[in-house]
C-alpha cells in the first residue's frame, strides 16, 4: 500500500554485537505510534532464547522517530506492549528495561572554544562529547555528540531515559550509548546514533524498494541478485 509506512525494528542477539534480529512492520501513514511493538519485542525475544538457551536479563531499548508532542503517548502505550511482552514469553520473566527515546532532529549545537592571541577560535565538539546538565530537561535526559565532523556544523543527538528499572547508573548509559555508536559495521569511526537504531532503517529502505518498484525495477533487481 502507497499510502502505508515501514517500521523497522532491530535487536542484538549475542554479547559481541554480531548477530541481529531485525523485522518490519507496515502501518497507516502519520500513525506514529508502533502498535506492535509488543509483538516485534517478543519474536526477538525468542530468537534470542533459540540462540542463547536463556533470556536476557537486561534490555535496553532506544526508540527513534518520536516527535516531542508524542513522548507522552510513546510512554503511556508502547512501553506497557513491552512489558506485556516479555510475560508472554514467559510469564515469571521480568528483566531490567530501561527506554530511550532517540533524537536526531533537533536545533541545539555544541562548540568547543580556544583562547589565543588572535582571539577565541570556534570548532565542531570532539568525538565523544556529552552533555548532560545546565541545558537538559530534568528527567534523564543527555546529549552526545559521537561522530567526528570535519565539515559543517556537528549536530548532537538527544537521549531521553523515560522508564528505567535498571541498575545501571548515569555513567554507565552515557559509556553505553556512545561505544555502541562504533558498532555500525558499514562504517569505520563512530555514527550519530547507536548502530542498532541505523540497521533498524536498513530493513525499512530494503521494503520500501520492494513495495514501490516498478515491473522493469523488479527485472534489474533479479538480474543483480543473480549475478551476486
Amino acid at each position: 500500500e502507497r499510502r502505508q509506512s515501514c517500521v523497522g525494528f532491530c535487536a542484538t542477539l549475542d554479547v559481541n554485537f554480531t548477530k541481529y534480529f531485525s523485522a518490519t512492520h507496515m502501518q497507516n501513514v502519520g500513525e506514529e505510534i508502533m502498535k506492535t511493538v509488543g509483538r516485534l519485542v517478543e519474536r526477538a525475544l525468542r530468537v534470542y532464547l533459540a540462540e542463547n538457551k536463556q533470556l536476557p536479563s537486561l534490555i535496553i531499548f532506544y526508540r527513534d522517530g518520536v516527535g516531542d508532542s508524542q513522548i507522552d503517548s510513546t510512554k503511556s502505550e508502547e512501553i506497557n506492549l513491552i512489558l506485556q511482552s516479555f510475560t508472554r514469553v514467559n510469564p515469571s520473566y521480568n528483566p531490567q528495561f530501561a527506554h530511550i527515546i532517540v533524537t536526531k532532529r533537533i536545533s541545539d549545537k555544541f562548540f568547543e572554544f580556544e583562547e589565543g592571541r588572535d582571539g577565541t577560535t570556534y570548532r565542531n565538539p570532539s568525538s565523544g562529547t556529552m552533555v548532560c546538565s545546565d541545558i537538559v530537561s530534568g528527567s534523564f535526559e543527555y546529549f552526545i555528540c559521537a561522530q567526528n565532523v570535519t565539515q559543517g556544523t556537528a549536530k548532537p543527538t538527544r537521549y531521553q531515559v523515560v522508564h528505567n528499572t535498571t541498575k545501571l547508573s548515569a555513567d554507565t548509559f552515557y559509556c553505553l550509548t556512545f561505544q555502541q555508536c562504533f558498532n555500525y559495521y558499514n562504517w569505520t569511526g563512530a555514527i550519530r546514533t547507536p548502530a542498532c537504531v541505523q540497521y533498524a532503517h536498513k530493513p525499512v529502505s530494503y521494503t520500501h524498494l520492494r513495495a514501490h518498484e516498478t515491473p522493469e525495477h523488479l527485472v534489474c533487481r533479479l538480474l543483480l541478485e543473480k549475478k551476486k
